[in-house]
């Protein structure tokens, strides 16, 4: 059948089904006003006395048909038996009333009660226009049987008395027909353009859920072979390596992650479309820790380009800070992601401050800036400031898009202030997050000189360290014969300078921004730099990492990589391929974590949990779900399947060795 044809059916079926609610709805009050008339009239005439039996059974007739009508209309069905019993209770009515009426007017002529019932009943034939309407066939039918019988009463006297109000009831008959089609016709079309709504609404909601499940699907078919290329590239690059082959690597690794970079802006673009934005989050957060973790990740990029890469706080927003941190660092990493991009020299700012109890973010950069005709629709989806052929940034002008969305999420406000080649200053109000309480100086009575060739750099180091507590002095070179003193060092040939010729007593500290006053503690007290790395896993197991771990995988890529982290790490791996293997080897082997993938053939990775949680014991075993989906909802159907928690692929490494020590609360 052509579809075009099913959908118009489909229409009409719907578009009477409608009709047939509206008819029903309008004629519930109508249903007993028969039997109210009649006690009315008949009394008023006096009618009640002289023929109580006629007056008692033409009651019972129209309360029988009005009772029965009223129980139709409460039961509607989408048959064609519902309309037929209508139609018959509204020829009942009619038919109940007009007899009588006629019989009245032909044996007693023109009266008074003539006249008051001739009333009645055009009353009643008006009402029935606006009650019946909706179905044009039930209408007709119950003005003809409304007023036919009178009309053939008024005309079948033969007085000329009697022939004038006949004409006139039949006039007034024409005219409640007449208006009883237009007001169908009205209805028809209101109702049809509702159900038009209804069906575009309906189509729009289809429209999305085939998008959203087209972006998962597309989502874990990118996210699967990106996990194989990131985390084989980790592998080998902690392996002997030629300096060309690292860069090489590297360069793959980086392109890789831009890659997931744009997937990542595509999804949350589309959850921010379809209004399945989360609501914010309330949580504890250190605004230091925020940042630090913030610009961390950029940093190297920011190194590469030459840039200077900082944050500075008001010396008073000391302290922890409740709100959606998440959200935040979702926004600060976008605007200063695009101020990388668009930053050739110079340097990059984030600074903190309040304003009328919010925090007010704003990132600054000496970038190309923005012209003042681009200022409006900078932050439109898809939007660029250069859209040429010889445009030498890319992108896909979705990050401050979604900075919008997410600020606007928050009840902030957004504002932007740029000059074509002085730079770009992107701000935005923080409303929701409010402090909690205050931090201690962790670098309390610390002294410390800070050497540094950079003035603009040094200044925000000192407020950072000043704010922290410690008591700083910037130095351009170092200074001779001072012992007993804490240096810091921003620059790599300052700080061969300085370990040459500063004595053994000194503590020298090499700084990597953005700075973290733990870590500037710790690098003092251990006397190490900051940016030395952790021993590896591979030189220092913890006893607590010699866990026994279930990974269920189907992908043999995936499976092999997530088993090399693991046993680097010192944990014990038994790999599953599917989740009916998993539920075999969990019931003839004892774990200590299940790392469970969701998509996978036989058993997928909701179902295997839910088995394996049926047929535990008194220990609960932690089950961290892994998948490559990562659209809202994932996160709540894993725990509501019983999970613990919830990984995204590609796996990153220390993502996964934080998550199994939190599970297991080590």
């Amino acid at each position: 059948m052509d579809i075009s044809t099913t959908d118009k059916k489909d229409r009409s079926f719907r578009l009477d089904y409608e009709m047939r609610r509206e008819l029903a709805s309008r004629a519930r009050p109508g249903s007993l006003i028969y039997a109210l008339c009649l006690a009315l009239s008949s009394v008023l005439t006096g009618h009640w006395w002289a023929h109580p039996k006629m007056i008692a059974c033409q009651g019972f007739v129209l309360i029988a048909f009005g009772v029965y009508r009223s129980h139709l209309i409460n039961n509607i069905r989408d048959e064609p038996a519902w309309d037929k019993q209508f139609l018959f209770c509204c020829l009942g009515l009619n038919l109940g009333w007009s007899v009588p009426v006629a019989y009245f007017t032909t044996g007693y002529g023109m009266t008074d009660t003539t006249y008051l019932l001739l009333l009645v009943t055009a009353g009643l034939c008006s009402g029935g226009t606006n009650t019946l309407a909706p179905d044009r066939k039930i209408l007709q039918l119950s003005q003809l049987a409304l007023m036919l019988p009178e009309l053939c009463a008024l005309f079948s006297l033969g007085s000329a008395q009697a022939l004038g109000v006949g004409i006139l009831a039949t006039v007034y008959a024409v005219y409640l027909v007449v208006q009883g089609i237009g007001l169908h016709r009205n209805l028809m079309l209101s109702r049809e353009t509702q159900l038009n709504l209804k069906l575009k609404s309906l189509q729009l909601e289809e429209a999305h859920r085939v998008k959203d499940d087209f972006l998962a699907n597309v989502s874990h078919e990118i996210r699967t072979p990106m996990n194989g290329i990131i985390g084989m590239t980790d592998e080998v690059l902690l392996t002997e390596l030629s300096e060309n082959q690292r860069r090489d690597l590297s360069v793959v690794k980086s392109s890789a992650r831009s890659l997931l970079s744009i997937i990542n802006q595509i999804l949350d673009f589309s959850k921010i479309e379809a209004g399945k934005l989360p609501s914010p989050v309330t949580e504890p957060f250190s605004l230091d820790q925020l940042l630090h973790d913030c610009l961390r990740p950029l940093s190297l990029q920011a190194t590469k380009k030459g840039l200077l890469l900082f944050y500075q706080i008001e010396p008073e927003l000391s302290g922890i800070y409740e709100g959606d941190a998440g959200r935040i660092r979702q926004i600060l990493t976008n605007l200063v992601a695009n101020s990388l991009k668009f930053t050739a020299s110079g340097s990059i700012s984030v600074s903190v401050s309040e304003r009328e109890q919010q925090l007010i973010f704003e990132v600054k950069d000496t970038g190309i800036g923005i012209a003042e005709d681009k200022l409006e629709s900078i932050f439109d989806p898809f939007s660029q400031s250069d859209t040429s052929l010889t445009r030498q940034h890319e992108g896909t002008g979705l990050g401050l898009s979604i900075v919008r969305r997410l600020v606007d999420s928050l009840n902030g406000e957004l504002t932007l202030q740029s000059q074509i080649n002085k730079g770009t200053t992107v701000g935005f109000s923080c409303p929701q997050a409010r402090p909690k309480n205050s931090l201690s100086q962790p670098l309390s009575d610390l002294k410390v000189i800070l050497l540094d060739r950079i003035s603009e750099r040094a200044a925000c180091t000192q407020k950072l360290l000043l704010r922290w507590g410690a008591d700083v002095r910037i130095e351009q070179s170092e200074p001779v014969g001072i012992s007993h003193q804490i240096f810091l060092l921003e620059t790599s040939e300052l700080e061969d300078e300085a370990r040459n010729r500063l004595s053994e007593n000194n503590t020298v500290v090499p700084l990597v921004h953005p700075l973290l006053a733990s870590q500037i503690a710790d690098a003092i007290n251990n006397q190490k730099p900051l940016d030395q790395p952790p021993k590896s896993r591979e030189e220092k197991r913890e006893p607590s990492e010699s866990a026994h771990v279930l990974l269920v995988e189907d992908h043999d890529i995936n499976r092999a990589i997530a088993t090399r982290i693991l046993e680097r790490s010192g944990y014990r791996v038994t790999p599953a391929e599917n989740g009916q293997m998993a539920v075999e080897l969990f019931h003839t082997d004892t774990f200590d974590i299940i790392l469970m993938d969701i998509q996978m053939p036989v058993l997928d990775g909701y179902q295997a949990t839910a088995r394996i949680r049926a047929s535990e014991g008194g220990t609960k075993i932690p089950i961290i779900a892994l998948t490559a989906h990562a659209v809202k909802g994932d996160r709540e159907k894993c725990l509501a399947a019983g999970m613990d928690d919830y990984l995204t692929k590609p796996l990153d490494r220390q993502s996964l060795l934080d998550k199994l020590r939190s599970v297991r609360h080590l």
